[in-house]
C-alpha cells in the first residue's frame, strides 16, 4: 500500500510530462519518390516547434537543371503551418499541410520564384519514409 501510494505520483507526473510536450507523428523524413526531386525533414525542437528543411533538384538531361534548399523553425500543429524564411532582405513563405493519410503537401506561397527560379519549385506532394527493418 504505501509503495502504491508512492508511486502515484510520479505516475501522474510522468502522464503530465507526457502530454505537456507532445511531438508530431509527423516528425521524421518525407520523399516524392522520384530519386529525391523533392524531400522534406522535420525535426522536433521544443514544443510545437520544428526545424523543417525542404530541397529539391530537377533533372535535365543528365544534368542538374536546378537544386534549391530552405530551412527554417517553425510551430506546427496535427494539421500544418507556415514556414517563413527571411534571408538577406528576402521573404520566403511555404504552405505544409498534413493530411490523414500522412501525405505532406507544400506549397510556396511566396518569394520563392525568385529564390528558386521557375524551372526549379518547392510546390508538391511527399509521403514520409519508412524505415526498412
Amino acid at each position: 500500500m504505501i509503495v502504491a501510494s508512492l508511486l502515484r505520483p510520479a505516475l501522474a507526473l510522468l502522464v503530465l510530462a507526457t502530454f505537456a510536450c507532445p511531438t508530431l507523428a509527423q516528425e521524421g523524413e518525407y520523399s516524392d519518390g522520384k530519386d529525391g526531386e523533392l524531400s522534406a525533414k522535420i525535426s522536433h525542437i521544443k514544443d510545437d516547434l520544428y526545424a523543417v528543411a525542404i530541397d529539391t533538384f530537377v533533372l535535365e538531361g543528365d544534368v542538374a537543371g536546378c537544386i534549391a534548399f530552405i530551412e527554417g523553425e517553425t510551430n506546427l500543429d496535427a494539421t500544418g503551418g507556415t514556414l517563413v524564411v527571411e534571408d538577406g532582405g528576402e521573404h520566403r513563405e511555404i504552405s505544409l499541410s498534413f493530411d490523414a493519410a500522412g501525405a505532406l503537401t507544400i506549397t510556396e506561397q511566396g518569394g520563392c520564384f525568385a529564390f528558386t527560379g521557375g524551372q526549379c519549385s518547392f510546390d508538391g506532394q511527399v509521403m514520409k519514409v519508412v524505415a526498412a527493418n
